[in-house]
């Protein structure tokens, strides 16, 4: 520490030595004839983290994206979703609630509210819990393409068209 102190005064124990100010430390500060002292106490603390923020989130080996306040996973189609625990970095010392360790139905998105150590910061986050498609993204024969509305893929070729034999 850089401690100014009278002039002829001493201080002990010498503060430019590295202390451990886990807990307080007292220094005495002696004048240059040796009979006056003066205790003085130097506590030191760490202030409480103010950030509020989920770093990561995994269910099993996925991992979600992350943009901003809106968390996606998506999961393997045959993933079951009404019980699902998660894996989750937040904010150190931060706490959320819900606690997405315990089995949570995502079966709709579930809203986790993150409040910091210091409790001055309190953040939502929306957790969606997608499941794979496995769909038609496109649909052509030769240079014709189909239109496709969710399971239905329609096209129409010209009246006389030979559709007996057509290959996608």
């Amino acid at each position: 520490a850089d401690v100014k102190i009278s002039d002829k005064a001493s201080i002990s124990p010498d503060p430019s030595n590295a202390t451990d100010y886990t807990n307080a430390v007292d220094f005495t500060i002696t004048s240059e004839d040796g009979k006056t002292k003066t205790k003085y106490k130097v506590t030191v603390t760490i202030a409480k983290n103010d950030k509020a923020e989920i770093l990561s989130w995994k269910i099993g080996d996925k991992a979600a994206n992350n943009t901003g306040t809106d968390i996606n996973i998506t999961l393997p189609f045959d993933t079951g979703i009404t019980a699902l625990k998660a894996d989750v970095e937040i904010s150190p010392k931060a706490n959320i609630n819900p606690i997405p360790s315990n089995a949570i139905d995502y079966t709709n998105a579930v809203d986790f509210t993150i409040t910091s150590e210091d409790g001055t910061v309190r953040k939502k986050y929306k957790v969606t819990v997608l499941k794979e498609k496995f769909e038609i993204l496109s649909w052509k024969f030769g240079n014709k393409a189909a239109n496709i509305t969710g399971t239905d893929i329609k096209i129409t070729y010209p009246f006389g068209t030979d559709i007996t034999n057509l290959s996608a």
